[in-house]
Order: structure tokens, then C-alpha cells, then sequence
């Protein structure tokens, strides 16, 4: 501008001097900015049921009018859904933008944009989400192990707010509602609390339900899944002894040694793995493996650091045979003085029992037994 300025005084000092007339040298054109344009709400990452969201910005009111684009999806480039412009401004350079056609349920860019003579400026892109729809919940199948009379449940959900399990009485959800259970929502995976009541025996059917976090949307329901509580089966009775053979034989006859439980086949093999510091152990891994189709698999954890609640669950023979059960909620950092303990059982065998005791400033102490036939008390493996 400086320069500009310099030259037309000297020009116009030449043209008094000649008795010329000398115009100008400085074009409008290179003075100023583009304009400075923003959109204020929605912040950026809102979701809303408001399918006709209103925008609220500020620009420069002697410009032209402000654009606003609405693009499908998280970036603002391809096609926008509504192009929408206004040049009535209030306070400040303020405006105010709605879309006239509803939005449909899905993630959306808006970016705004203004021109005035020294070119175009353009807001920075604000994604927000548009969702009018129920939460997508869904309900793992249950497997409560015989004489389990207060199971616990998991799933998934798409909102954060808690989920609630309604247990029917009966193979339909139009059962009388008996028992619940709760869980915290995370968005993602969930897990339930024992449900309470606890369940007399007999047949049940739960289903999971979510309340939106936005008023106004409807509460989402699972599909249904039925199971069942059933008793303790009653231990074997032992064979009755044979007959004593007549005669001197009968009096030295042996009587055969009963056989006990036999081990799970094949017998499991439970992997733990992690990092061990000053004051705990970071879990980096807690899954079993080779266990038997249909085995139950319990962990549980007390001391500083454990998960709210333990977590079960049922192995299930796959097309390459039985994968390992892997526990994310365990992979965490533990500090000294935690136990956990897992547990393997199958009705009429004896069962695997580890257990892992975090301790301070040495690596931890692992046990490794077997379970009774119950799966309740850990005993010496019998020798092969």
C-alpha cells in the first residue's frame, strides 16, 4: 500500500508539474481480505432428532450472501444434499440457516462460505449426526450352568444409556415379567448383573431394552432368547458289587477298586500374560484354551483394579473345532494384592482351577489345580 501511495503522490506532483492529468495506479481489488465466515452451532460430533436442524453462524454483512452446503457423510466433499444461502444478518454479522427438506438418519458435513471482492472465505466443516431411530440392542443367548438360579447377560448397544433385561416367565416375552437384571451402557459390549429375583426352576425368556439418549426417540427392544434353569443332576450311584464266587476263590477274591471322575478331555489350558511393574501387573491377555465343547467358563477377581463384575461363559464347538474364550474385561492393570481365579468345570468331571495373585514388586504366584466334581472346591490332580 506504501508503494502504491508513493507513486501516485509522485505522479501526481508530475502531472502539476506537466499540467497533465494522471489517474490512479492502485486497483480496489488489492486491498482487504476474504471474508471471515463461521458456523457456530451445531458443534462439531452433535447428534440430534432434529431432522430440520437449524444453523446459526456469523459473516461479513457488506458481502455477498452466506452459503451453506450439507454434504452426506463425514467430509464435506461430493454433492450436498441442500445447498441453502441467506444475506439477513443480525447482531454482530449473525445468520440463521434450517434446511426446507428433512434430513434422513446419518452423519452429515456442513460447511458455510461467503465472497466479497477480495475472494471467498470459507468456514471450517462442522459433522454432526442426525438419528430419530430406536438404539440397536441385541441379547447373547444364555447358558446358566444346571442349579445356576441367578444368571447374568450380555450383548451390545448402540446408546450409553443403562440397559435393562425383563425376564418372562415361559417361552415368550408376552410371559409374566419375573425377574431383571441391569448393565451400564457403553455404546458397544454389556454385561448384566445376577438377575434378581433369582429363578425357581423352569423355562424363561429375556429381552433387552434401551432407552434413547435423546428425548423423544422410541426404546429399543432385542430379539428374544429363551433358556432354561435346571436342577443339579444327582451324582451317579456306585455299581453294586458282584456276587462272591463259591468256594476257596470267593475268599480271596479282590474286590476292584471303584473308578473316580475322569479329568476334562481334552484338559484345559488357561494362558495369562501381561506386564509386571512395581505396584501391579497390566493383563495383557486372559483366554482359555483347549477346553471341551459345553464347558463352563467362570473368572472372578477381587483387590484394587478388577472388573465390577466377574464374567462366564459356555464353549461352543466351531467348524475347526473349539476356539479359546478370550476375556477383554480382565485386560487391565491390577494392582498388588489382586486375585483372580478362573474356573473350568463339565458335569461329571473334574474340572481345571487357576488362580493368580498379584504381588508387589515380584512377578505374581500362579496355581494350578483341579476342581471337584461339583467345580466348586480346587483338589490335587490325580496322578495319570
Amino acid at each position: 500500500m506504501c508503494d502504491c501511495l508513493s507513486r501516485t503522490i509522485r505522479r501526481l506532483v508530475t502531472s502539476a508539474l506537466l499540467g497533465a492529468a494522471v489517474l490512479s495506479a492502485c486497483a480496489p481489488a488489492a486491498f482487504g481480505d476474504p471474508p471471515t465466515v463461521t458456523i457456530t452451532r451445531p458443534l462439531g460430533g452433535t447428534v440430534t432428532n432434529e431432522r430440520t436442524p437449524m444453523f446459526v453462524g456469523t459473516g461479513e454483512e457488506a458481502a455477498e450472501a452466506v452459503t451453506l452446503a450439507i454434504y452426506p457423510g463425514a467430509l464435506p466433499v461430493g454433492i450436498p444434499v441442500e445447498p441453502l444461502s441467506t444475506n439477513v444478518f443480525g447482531p454482530g454479522g449473525t445468520w440463521t440457516l434450517s434446511p426446507l427438506e428433512p434430513l434422513a438418519d446419518g452423519i452429515y458435513t456442513a460447511q458455510a462460505s461467503q465472497t466479497n471482492g477480495s475472494g471467498t472465505g470459507s468456514s471450517l466443516p462442522v459433522t454432526f449426526t442426525v438419528l430419530t431411530s430406536a438404539p440397536v440392542v441385541t441379547i447373547s443367548q444364555p447358558a446358566p450352568a444346571p442349579g445356576e438360579t441367578a444368571p447374568s447377560f450380555t450383548g451390545t448397544a448402540s446408546d450409553t444409556t443403562p440397559v435393562s433385561v425383563q425376564i418372562h416367565a415361559g417361552d415368550s416375552s408376552k410371559g409374566t415379567l419375573v425377574s431383571s437384571a441391569t448393565a451400564a451402557g457403553t455404546g458397544a459390549r454389556w454385561q448384566s448383573s445376577p438377575a434378581n429375583p433369582r429363578l425357581p426352576l423352569g423355562t424363561y425368556t429375556a429381552v433387552a431394552v434401551q432407552r434413547s439418549s435423546l428425548t423423544g426417540n422410541p426404546v429399543g427392544h432385542s430379539d428374544p432368547v429363551t433358556f432354561a434353569i435346571a436342577p443339579v443332576p444327582p451324582a451317579a450311584p456306585a455299581p453294586a458289587p458282584a456276587p462272591p464266587s463259591s468256594g476257596v476263590a470267593a475268599a480271596v477274591e479282590a474286590k476292584p477298586k471303584p473308578l473316580g471322575p475322569l479329568l476334562l478331555a481334552p484338559f484345559p489350558v488357561v494362558r495369562v500374560a501381561g506386564v509386571a511393574y512395581a505396584g501391579g501387573v497390566r493383563v495383557r491377555v486372559l483366554s482359555v484354551q483347549q477346553a471341551p465343547a459345553g464347558a463352563l467358563v467362570r473368572v472372578r477377581c477381587r483387590g484394587h483394579g478388577c472388573p465390577a463384575h466377574g464374567a462366564r461363559k459356555t464353549t461352543v464347538a466351531g467348524p475347526h473345532g473349539v476356539p479359546a474364550l478370550v476375556f477383554r474385561s480382565f485386560e487391565r492393570f491390577l494392582r498388588a494384592g489382586a486375585v483372580i481365579e478362573v474356573f473350568v468345570t463339565k458335569p461329571g468331571t473334574l474340572g481345571k482351577y487357576t488362580r493368580l495373585r498379584v504381588r508387589r514388586g515380584r512377578l505374581p504366584e500362579r496355581v494350578d489345580l483341579c476342581l471337584d466334581a461339583a467345580g466348586v472346591k480346587p483338589i490335587a490332580c490325580p496322578a495319570s
